[in-house]
């Protein structure tokens, strides 16, 4: 309250103060927010998901997308994958294994710039979710991990993945669940989805939703933070 009090208009402090205070929800993180956090974060981001927070979701979304595509009768084929808030590339390993072409984008520079260093992906980009559908079109699969928990509004950003996405394309998201209503912005000030809003959001979209299955997505001060993975189909 103190720093909003000497910068009124900062968005970066509005949101936090709006998670911790739970006054109100917000449709999403602002850019300025995402950017600062995970450029800081950059250089120790792997060792502190995959060792302290315990984090997998790549690797389980990669697994639910096979199955979805051996389901499908679609698993011998090669296929252009968008990771849409990419990271460092924690799930470029698995889902390299059956791309024709990997793309990545993030909004932080400094986790794009690891990304680039471990030589997965074909194409890397500085860019905000929400402006996929301007840059990209013929996705076979959009992988969405932990980027939701910074978005709440999913009918304002499902339309885009679906825009991106080939007839029968897959979307492969993970985010974090909560019994409220739609979606609330927690006091980690991030985001948590209702199981029936994540379907009719899906559904508003033109998807049609194939797995929402419970997952243990992380730890948060040693105690596990329930989620949901998701496949759906365009």
């Amino acid at each position: 309250k103190k720093a909003l009090a000497i910068e009124p208009d900062n968005k970066e402090v509005q949101h936090i103060l709006a998670g911790i205070s739970q006054e109100e929800t917000p449709k999403q993180a602002p850019a300025a927010y995402v950017q600062n956090l995970f450029d800081q974060y950059a250089v120790y981001y792997d060792k502190h998901l995959t060792e302290v927070l315990k984090f997998s979701v790549p690797q389980h979304l990669f697994e639910a997308a096979e199955q979805t595509l051996a389901e499908l009768n679609q698993q011998s084929e090669q296929y252009t994958v968008l990771d849409v808030g990419c990271g460092t590339g924690l799930a470029g390993p698995y889902f390299k294994l059956i791309a024709k072409r990997l793309i990545g984008i993030d909004l932080s520079e400094q986790m794009i710039a690891v990304a680039k260093t471990k030589e997965l992906y074909d194409q890397l980009e500085v860019m905000n979710a929400t402006d996929i559908d301007q840059h990209f079109s013929d996705i076979d699969i959009v992988v969405a991990s932990d980027v939701l928990t910074y978005i709440g509004d999913l009918q304002a950003i499902f339309p885009r993945f679906s825009s991106v996405l080939n007839p029968g394309g897959l979307l492969a998201f993970s985010t974090e669940q909560t019994d409220e209503p739609d979606y609330i912005l927690q006091t980690t000030v991030r985001y948590a989805h209702n199981k029936d809003y994540i379907k009719s959001a899906l559904t508003d979209a033109g998807f049609t939703l194939l797995h929402c299955d419970n997952h243990v997505l992380r730890t948060q001060q040693k105690e596990p933070v329930n989620g949901y993975l998701v496949i759906a189909r365009k």
